[in-house]
This record gives C-alpha cells, sequence and structure tokens, in this order.
C-alpha cells in the first residue's frame, strides 16, 4: 500500500493498493481500477493476491474523500505510477505491456470523466500516457440509463426510517446477491435475491468491513452530486464512448464485464449500451472498437466470490490487444 502525492504544491494525495512489479516478465499488462460507492479499494484484494500468475499488475486506486486519500482519481496517478515505477509500456508491434483504466460500478463516472476531458489536460500528461493506454473497462454499471422501473439500492441507501448503519447493511446485503434473471437475452429479470446461493457478504469478516466499507461518503461527497445532476454520468457515456476524430486515444479499445446473475440495472445498460453505440455506428459516428462480455455466475461482487474467472477474462482481452 501506499499514498501517492499529485501536486507537491497542493495537499493532495491518493491511496492505492498495488500488487507489485513481477520480476519474471517485463512485458506484463498494468490495470488501473477504480471503486464505487461505499466499498473502496482494499475489496479488490483477493485479485491482488492472485494476478500475478495472470502477468498482470493492478493498482487499485483510492478515490478522493474515502480512507488514505484527500479529502474531497484523476489521470495524474496513472502517469506519475506509470512513469515512477517504470510500468512497462504499449509495445506497438506485439500489443504486450501497456497499461488498461477499469471502472467498478461508480468508479466508470470518473473513468469515463478521463477519457471524456482528456484534451482539457495538460499536454505533457496525454502525450505520457500515450505511450502506456491500451484501453478502458468497463465492470458492471447502470452508466446513467433511465430504468424501466425502481431499483431497491437507491431506495435503501436513502431510507431516512433507518440509521446510516442500517441503511449500509440493508444495501450491502441487496448489492452483494445473486439474482435468478429468466431470461437476460430478453430482459427478463427478478428482483428477488436467490436462495441458491449466499450473498457475497455473506463471507466478509468483520476485518473486511472494517478495511474495505466507508458509509459516510456517500452521503457527504457522492450522492448529492448525482442526485442533483442525474445526467451527469450520461453525458459522460456519450462523449466517451463516440470520441470526435480530433479526439485523444481515439484507438482505445472498451472492454463491457457484467455478470449474468449481477443486479439487473447492470444486465440493461450493458444492453442499451451496446446497441447505442451500433446505432451511432450506422448513423456514421465514429465510436470506440466495444465489446461485451456476460461472466457466467457473477454478480456485482464477481472480484470477491469469483476473483480467478474475472482474472481470466481480463488476461485474455488485455493480453490480445495490440
Amino acid at each position: 500500500m501506499a499514498v501517492l502525492t499529485i501536486d507537491e504544491t497542493k495537499p493532495t494525495a491518493l491511496f492505492y493498493l498495488d500488487s507489485g512489479p513481477l520480476p519474471s516478465s517485463d512485458t506484463y499488462t498494468t490495470i488501473f481500477i477504480l471503486h464505487g460507492h461505499t466499498f473502496h479499494s482494499p475489496v479488490f484484494s483477493r485479485l491482488l493476491a492472485l494476478v500475478p500468475a495472470y502477468n498482470l499488475r493492478l493498482v487499485a486506486i483510492t478515490r478522493r474523500d474515502y480512507p488514505g486519500s484527500t479529502s474531497l482519481g484523476n489521470l495524474e496517478v496513472c502517469a506519475k505510477i506509470a512513469k515512477e515505477r517504470e510500468l512497462p509500456k504499449w509495445r506497438q508491434e506485439d500489443g504486450k505491456g501497456g497499461i488498461f483504466l477499469m471502472g467498478w460500478s461508480l468508479g466508470n463516472m470518473l473513468g469515463l470523466a478521463a477519457m471524456t476531458f482528456l484534451k482539457e489536460m495538460p499536454r505533457d500528461l496525454r502525450e505520457d500516457l500515450n505511450e502506456w493506454v491500451k484501453g478502458y473497462i468497463i465492470f458492471e454499471s447502470t452508466l446513467g440509463y433511465k430504468l424501466s422501473k425502481y431499483l431497491p439500492w437507491s431506495s435503501l441507501l436513502y431510507d431516512g426510517s433507518m440509521t446510516a448503519s442500517e441503511r449500509v447493511n440493508t444495501y450491502m446485503s441487496w448489492i452483494t446477491s445473486y439474482f435468478d434473471h429468466p431470461d437476460v437475452d430478453a430482459l427478463k429479470f427478478s428482483d428477488k435475491p436467490s436462495e441458491a446461493r449466499p450473498s457475497s457478504d455473506s463471507s466478509f469478516t468483520e476485518e473486511n468491513r472494517s478495511a474495505f466499507i466507508e458509509a459516510t461518503i456517500g452521503p457527504r461527497s457522492e450522492d448529492p452530486l448525482f442526485r442533483s445532476h442525474p445526467e451527469l454520468i450520461q453525458y459522460l457515456r456519450r462523449k466517451a464512448l463516440a470520441p470526435i476524430p480530433q479526439s485523444f486515444w481515439s484507438n482505445a479499445e472498451v472492454l463491457h464485464i457484467v455478470g449474468d446473475k449481477t443486479s439487473w440495472g447492470n444486465l440493461y445498460a450493458a444492453d442499451q449500451l451496446a446497441k447505442e453505440l451500433s446505432e451511432w455506428r450506422a448513423e456514421g459516428r465514429r465510436v470506440r472498437k466495444y465489446e461485451k462480455l456476460i461472466l457466467k455466475g457473477g454478480n456485482h461482487f464477481a472480484h470477491w466470490d469469483d476473483p480467478d474467472k474475472l482474472l481470466r477474462i481480463l488476461s485474455d482481452f488485455t493480453h490480445s490487444q495490440g
């Protein structure tokens, strides 16, 4: 674990967890992952322990206002770690090395923002990252789509009849559940948690909960923004994935991973995004190369319950991009 100071002239620092370099490889690929709401970077600890076997290095960044990072991420952390840790650059002749930015759940808001506002960033930062960046990975997100019915997690987070502790425990039980959807391809979903497999939080120890759950940040820093500007992530999604010809990283490819046992909003969003991109192509718009992958048996916490299965997908995708 480490803390990276982003700007020496300003009190801005980000905490991160790093699986470390691979002594036996100089062509490994690095994935920078941004966590979601409530659950911060140590929630990826099971991935960090296994990732070297897949010729990958994982850096889990703790977003601002979460423990260890400056109170109210950005791409500076990726560029600074890439240079200071001498991460393998993207070898375009064979596709080896390089880095991917990955957002899990709400973390996609910052990830897509980074892709959207590249042209606003300092030129030297963009040019530095051009030597590393290969693509972006969306891991489980509703991506700002307007859903056809109300998702329980929203009411659970803001239920004023419960204490903060009761809210987070109820929310955690639901968001970590498995759902037996009748027909994912036909968009026939279930809101009822499965009785066939216990929710992921049933395996959380008190030490786990203390390490990666922070219930106070959302209401203080994140929820006011999203509730007052619900259209923001919609804007970021459209701008990041359908770049204009002059945009930077126009060749960066996108992988979208979603479990077939996750809460239905994530599956619906993946379906809608694939359709949206297809429509944009038909209109002649220049969009990013996109691949959707359904993680069989996976829920919103596949990185906790099935880390090897997720890492095989990440390894196959990141090592195949050239």
